[in-house]
């Protein structure tokens, strides 16, 4: 898993009574990833604390991006450092855990290797900077949905070739980035509850994209090109939202 540099933006300090503020309506509050964050260290403390949280969202909701899980990482670090609470590393990874699969990943950051549900998070050295376009498709995917559109074929052995990280992080660290090899088992079930994705993908490949898959359990799909002029320019053939951006250490 690999931070890039699309972000949301969480404003919090402290208050006289709790408030959670962002230009996006939710229906219920109490489901934000950020919101139950703050909860949860409230919760893991026994203190009653008071902060006011606007979030303003950049990262495409239900993209496979993980923006929901990075501004509840973004809240447990920030209302640590606010509060001056001084949990450790461990006992923030405990709570994150219990909020969301890719929570811990972002609590690290940069090139990590994550095994199990998500618990388990190994920081790699950091890479040489890659130019990336991410294009949004449609709507946007529930994420449990593509798992169970996965579990319905999978017996039809959809991915007979499993992912190999080796090469992968191989391509990485050589700065080859044309030797990139890698594969999203869930692109394929994803792809049938949405066909657009394909046709993003190829045509990312078609706008000048050395390497290009979806990102997570979907819909985004990303492409690793040469320089960040040539990303923009492959943006411009986009007519939907999209996101020049590169990797951070």
């Amino acid at each position: 898993m690999q931070t890039v540099s699309i972000f949301d933006t969480i404003e919090i300090s402290k208050s006289e009574t709790s408030a959670f503020i962002c230009q996006e309506p939710y229906n219920d509050i109490e489901k934000n990833l950020a919101w139950r964050a703050f909860m949860a260290i409230n919760d893991h403390t026994g203190l009653n604390l008071n902060a006011k949280i606007r979030l303003i969202k950049r990262i495409p909701s239900a993209a496979g991006l993980g923006g929901g899980s990075s501004d509840c990482a973004g809240v447990l670090l920030a209302v640590n450092k606010l509060f001056d609470l001084r949990l450790t590393k461990k006992e923030l990874n405990s709570i994150a855990v219990k909020l969301g699969a890719d929570v811990p990943f972002f609590l690290e950051g940069g090139l990590c290797r994550v095994k199990g549900i998500g618990e388990n998070v190994t920081k790699l050295p950091s890479i040489i900077p890659i130019n990336l376009l991410v294009v949004h498709c449609g709507n946007g995917l529930s994420t449990p949905e593509v798992y169970k559109e996965y579990d319905s074929i999978k017996s039809d052995h959809i991915n007979p070739h499993k992912p190999c990280i080796e090469t992968l992080l191989n391509g990485l660290y050589s700065g080859r980035i044309s030797d990139l090899n890698s594969l999203n088992q869930l692109e394929l079930p994803a792809v049938r509850l949405m066909p657009e994705i394909a046709s993003v993908k190829q045509k990312m490949l078609e706008y000048g994209a050395v390497f290009a898959q979806m990102s997570g359990s979907g819909s985004a799909v990303f492409g690793v090109f040469e320089s960040r002029v040539a990303a923009a320019k492959a943006a411009e053939r986009f007519h939907i939202k999209s996101f020049v951006c590169e990797t951070m250490s």
